[in-house]
């Protein structure tokens, strides 16, 4: 196994992010798009989005090339247009999901599609999930957990749920988590295993018109039966003002919930202008909830920030907290706003004295209107923005949190600068993070467009060799510091003498005829690697590859293309397709 840095070190690299963007999708005449999603299945990558105004429609993206390019972006609603909103996608294997809300302003009900074929084959009539109902369908999430999928959303006053267990042929009857008749607001849901949790906050202890309280529900069968609801918020909290949707995290019997509250404001509760951020956790699923609330951000004193687009992640004791607050712009007219992060090594009881700064105080986010982004993988997190610059961007840190890089911008597309709006999704796949956003550009055309942060994509295709047969260079793993990883060498010839032809950057990316293929490479190095099997085509090989923390590696782009000596081939040389590795 040979270090990333190692391999790298005899390169001239450039440090930097891939340019440019990839444009899915543009607008038509004068349609909007929004709601933009990304999720990433076994194999192919999914965005959806809902385009067209009043009327409504819903399309989806795939990709097979880890986000390289699009070739595939269908409609996959049919009935009849009367609004929608709200588009969820979720991916599983080859399985690929999409909900919406419709006719939002005559009620709305909950519409589903699905393909198990990566987006090849649709149902030729979309599901309800919730037919016509009285009142008002809002908040709809959807959680996938292989072929079982889970949705939960509030109608009016209440808080429903229903699940499939067959990839979404069929669905439960829609069943009310909460006491009836309650006044509930912003319903979460999370999903371990047969486990689910679903968090909400409402009006049950209030004193008055305003005071709200978090409370969950839990399962422990996959949604057969549920718990009962307890009570989050702790007794110094019961009368507080719950600002926004509460927002919750759970692995394994690890659970925990994040909420920003008024508890420490003694201005009007009317129009709270100071909100803080508290949590709780449980180590038991959800069964028992710690009876004291916990206050994130303990640098500063009580209700001495307005803060904003609060999340929550949990893994192995880990809870971490990413928010903005307008510290640095206190009451500024706009709500300017900076992107902070936390992070508790004792399950929520303890939480670094200092939060850490992501953004840059002088390019504010808006608040609520632009809600970032925090994905992690061990202890490797990307945090994605947009602010006032009218651009994406990104971060990374690689010690936990600890410290954060320089900012990055992502849309590489268009010209610094040309408006984005505040539509962002990202996701992680096997080998790669990638975002997604809406663009508006002039007169008012819309677009779709997406970006790899860190990760492999595959460009070019190799020749053949003997038996006819191509070779391919793929990955397993991807490149994430503290991790490890390997490029893939399969379908050569066995026994061949092969190696890997490395570029740093992407002026090392070209299209060269040789050799009866195509040199995808300009390259500044060699790496032998040994091929095993016998016979045309049966030969394979691995580079395992590791990726070290802290190693200053972060932007750096790497190239990859397949070599081996072929006596079988027409010209005894053969190429496979390339790889462009981003960190």
């Amino acid at each position: 196994m040979i270090s990333l840095s190692v391999l790298v070190s005899v390169l001239s690299l450039a440090h930097g992010q891939r340019m440019p963007d990839t444009l899915i999708a543009s607008g038509q005449s004068t349609e909007t798009v929004d709601h933009v999603r990304i999720a990433a299945g076994d194999g192919a990558l999914y965005c959806a989005w809902s385009k067209g105004g009043p009327a409504g429609e819903v399309w989806l993206g795939r990709s097979t090339d880890g986000g390289a390019s699009w070739p595939l972006v269908q409609r996959v609603d049919q009935l009849a247009a009367c609004g929608l909103r709200d588009v969820q996608v979720a991916a599983a294997g080859d399985a690929v999901y999409v909900l919406w809300e419709a006719c939002p302003l005559f009620g709305g009900n909950l519409r589903f599609n699905r393909s198990l074929d990566r987006g090849d084959t649709w149902l030729t009539v979309e599901i309800e999930i919730e037919g016509a109902q009285p009142g008002t369908a809002r908040d709809p999430q959807l959680v996938v957990s292989g072929s079982s999928l889970f949705v939960t959303w509030k109608r009016d006053a209440d808080v429903f749920f229903s699940r499939s267990l067959d990839s979404g042929a069929t669905w439960s009857a829609p069943v009310a988590l909460n006491t009836p008749g309650i006044a509930v607001l912003h319903p979460t849901i999370a999903v371990d295993g047969s486990s689910i949790l679903v968090a909400w906050s409402d009006t049950r202890d209030a004193l008055g018109v305003t005071e709200r309280r978090v409370y969950c529900n839990r399962s422990i069968d996959e949604g057969a039966t549920w718990v009962g609801e307890l009570p989050v918020t702790d007794s110094a909290g019961a009368q507080a003002v719950i600002v926004g949707p509460p927002r919750l995290a759970v692995a394994g019997l690890e659970v925990s919930i994040l909420w920003r509250d008024t508890r420490d404001w003694t201005g009007s509760v009317i129009y709270p202008e100071r909100a803080d951020l508290y949590m709780n956790s449980s180590n038991d699923g959800g069964a028992t909830w710690r009876t004291a609330n916990r206050r994130v951000g303990p640098a500063l004193a009580p209700a001495s920030v307005q803060s904003a687009s609060a999340h929550v992640g949990v893994d192995a004791g880990r809870v971490f907290a990413w928010w903005v607050d307008d510290r640095t712009a206190p009451f500024a007219a706009n709500d300017e706003f900076t992107l902070y992060f936390n992070r508790s090594l004792d399950g929520g009881l303890t939480w670094l004295a200092e939060d850490r700064e992501i953004s840059d105080p002088a390019h504010p986010l808006l608040g609520a209107e632009s809600p970032p982004h925090v994905i992690a993988r061990g202890v490797t997190f990307y945090a994605v923005w947009w602010d006032t610059r009218n651009d994406v961007w990104f971060a990374i840190s690689m010690d936990g949190g600890l410290t954060w890089g320089e900012p990055k911008r992502v849309d590489l597309g268009t010209t610094e600068g040309n408006p984005t709006w505040r539509r962002i999704d990202v996701a992680m796949s096997e080998s790669s993070v990638h975002v997604a956003w809406r663009e508006q550009g002039a007169f008012a055309l819309d677009g779709i467009r997406t970006n790899v942060l860190v990760g492999i994509l595959p460009y070019g295709v190799g020749s053949a060799g003997a038996g006819g047969f191509v070779p391919e260079l793929d990955s397993t793993g991807a490149p994430i510091p503290g991790t490890s990883m390997s490029l893939d060498l399969t379908g050569v010839a066995g026994g061949a003498p092969a190696a890997l032809l490395l570029g740093g950057f992407q002026t090392s990316i070209v299209s060269i005829p040789a050799f009866g293929g195509t040199l995808l490479v300009q390259p500044e190095a060699t790496v032998p690697i040994g091929i095993v099997g016998t016979g045309p085509g049966n030969g394979s090989g691995s580079l395992p590859i590791t990726v070290e923390v802290g190693s200053g590696l972060g932007g750096l782009n790497v190239n990859f293309q397949g070599v081996v000596l072929d006596p079988g081939s027409a010209t005894g040389v053969v190429f496979s397709n390339a790889l462009e590795l981003w960190l």
